[in-house]
């Protein structure tokens, strides 16, 4: 029997229903000839009141009973008071006796992980609820081994993973539940950062030699277009390539990381929902043809700052971008793209709490440190990244682009573009922030009608 991974996001689990369609999904593939192995988030919410709850913002005892009867009425809606529900309700009343203990001896990132052991012991008891076999673990206990920093050290994952997993698929009818988001660091809980669960089932997945990882979702694919811009049928294929570029600029697709992962495996990705038979594969191959070259356009807004200073075309100005980045990244800030015409920088950050609480001031004042004077400002921007396979080789294509933005009277205030070299072809334009929302429906028509 082959193996499939299955990744279920925390939109899955809104409410009992949630687990119970999960298990009876696992079950048919069962049906199917498939050996599933599920690896699930925290269920909706919970990851936001376990990180408030580790701020200080809501008291322990709250939380706990907050879990608590929200759990306690998932199991007595899914398994009424028989046998399951009794055992669901012993795992998941041990599991809020942890939670004071878990955050004074284990640390705060075993804490904020408690959400995806919730999940996976509720979606275990609906598995054996429909008669199969079932066991749980979080992705410490499982084998993921992490740095300090949380980056995944690839072989002794996989070599754990492996050792886990065939322990596990060697007995009759037993579908593994791990959690994702969290890895063992020389014995202590460590988190690989925010949505991160992709990237756990994609390492399950290699480890596995799954036919194909599953990420199931609250959608039925991936859209040309996020839906809240305009409306455009789901992808049937992306490559790596091209849904990496789309991820890298903001969609909520797959995790980048989890691309590479499976990319390097040859492993392809079905982003779906539990009901729809459609769905989106993301693998070597693209959709795109010579007659409709672009496979998908990304739309996001960002967070512009410019810095202006007479001194960056001097020899004392040499490692100005440097110094710059140095800031930023100590605040955990990606630069995402810069330009730098004479005497000014400006860089594409995303919109964050650092955007909204003043970074200009902090990079002034290190910039100040370093004897520079400097003339900082920030603001919203809207980004657009059209990207795809067939676009290579196509000379024109940005001015093309460039032709319908200003027919549409549409300003550019920065653009790139990729080398097609080395990636999927993607084009970036930066628009004002309030023309963001007009230029993505315009070019949505003009290149998918």
């Amino acid at each position: 029997m082959k193996a499939i991974c299955d990744k279920f996001g925390g939109s899955s689990f809104p409410d009992y229903m949630g687990f119970m369609q999960a298990a009876e999904y696992l079950s048919c593939q069962i049906e199917e000839g498939y050996r599933p192995i599920a690896v699930v988030s925290a269920p909706k919410g919970v990851s936001d009141m376990l990180i408030d709850a580790a701020a200080g913002r809501l008291g322990m005892d709250e939380l706990k009973d907050s879990l608590l009867d929200k759990y306690s009425g998932m199991v007595r809606d899914m398994f009424g008071s028989g046998r399951e529900a009794r055992n669901a309700k012993l795992e998941i009343e041990a599991e809020m006796g942890r939670l004071r203990e878990a955050i004074e001896k284990e640390g705060k990132d075993c804490f904020l992980s408690l959400g995806e052991n919730h999940s996976s012991i509720l979606l275990a008891h609906a598995i054996r609820a429909l008669g199969h076999g079932s066991s749980h673990a979080d992705g410490y206990t499982a084998g993921v081994t992490v740095t300090k920093r949380g980056a995944v050290v690839e072989d002794e994952t996989d070599r754990r993973l492996r050792a886990t997993l065939d322990r596990q698929l060697s007995k009759q009818d037993i579908i593994p539940v791990i959690g994702g988001y969290v890895g063992d660091c020389d014995g202590r809980y460590v988190i690989m950062g925010r949505n991160t669960t992709d990237v756990t089932g994609a390492l399950i997945s290699r480890a596995a030699g799954a036919e194909a990882y599953e990420i199931i979702k609250d959608v039925p694919g991936v859209y040309r277009v996020e839906p809240e811009f305009c409306e455009t049928e789901v992808i049937d294929r992306l490559s790596y390539d091209e849904a990496g570029q789309i991820t890298w600029r903001g969609a909520k697709v797959v995790h980048p990381h989890a691309i590479t992962v499976a990319r390097k495996a040859g492993i392809p990705i079905r982003v779906r929902n539990m009901y729809d038979a459609g769905f989106t594969t993301i693998h070597h191959d693209s959709s795109t043809t010579e007659e409709k070259p672009v496979a998908a356009i990304s739309a996001r807004r960002f967070y512009m700052i410019n810095v202006s200073d007479d001194a960056m075309n001097t020899p004392e100005g040499r490692g100005y971008l440097a110094m710059m980045s140095s800031v930023l990244s100590a605040h955990d800030i990606d630069i995402l793209d810069a330009a730098m015409p004479a005497n000014t920088i400006s860089v594409v950050i995303p919109v964050s709490e650092h955007t909204r609480n003043g970074i200009e001031e902090e990079l002034a004042a290190s910039l100040a440190e370093s004897g520079y004077s400097p003339v900082i400002e920030g603001r919203e921007v809207g980004g657009i990244s059209i990207t795809g396979e067939a676009m290579k080789g196509r000379p024109g294509t940005l001015s093309y682009l460039s032709g319908i933005l200003g027919r549409e009277c549409v300003s550019v205030v920065m653009g790139s573009q990729s080398d097609e070299a080395v990636s999927s072809p993607t084009i970036n334009f930066y628009v004002e922030g309030g023309e963001l929302d007009r230029t993505v429906k315009r070019l949505c028509e003009e290149l998918f009608a």
